[in-house]
C-alpha cells in the first residue's frame, strides 16, 4: 500500500516497474490522499493496460487507485 500527497516525478521508472513485477503474485494499492490532481495515478491504475518504456505491455493489472477524498466519512465504501 501507496499513501501519497502529490504525484509522482518518475513516471516512466515507475511504469516500467509495474509492468515487471505484473508477473508476479502482488497487488499494489495507491491511495491519493488531498485535493492534489492525481491524474497520473489514474494511467498506474492500468484499466487500459500499462506500457513501459520498452513498449511491452502489463501481464495483468495489478495495480488499484482510491482517490481517499471520494470515500472519506465511508469507511466501508472505502474498503
Amino acid at each position: 500500500m501507496i499513501l501519497t500527497d502529490g504525484e509522482i516525478h518518475d513516471m516512466e521508472q515507475t511504469k516500467n516497474l509495474i509492468v515487471e513485477a505484473s508477473v508476479l503474485p502482488i497487488s499494489i494499492i495507491i491511495v491519493g490522499i488531498g485535493e492534489a490532481d492525481f491524474t497520473s495515478m489514474e494511467i498506474l491504475d492500468g484499466d487500459n493496460g500499462i506500457i513501459n518504456s520498452k513498449g511491452q505491455k502489463g501481464m495483468r493489472d495489478l495495480v488499484q487507485f482510491v482517490p481517499f477524498r471520494n470515500f472519506k466519512g465511508n469507511p466501508e465504501l472505502l474498503a
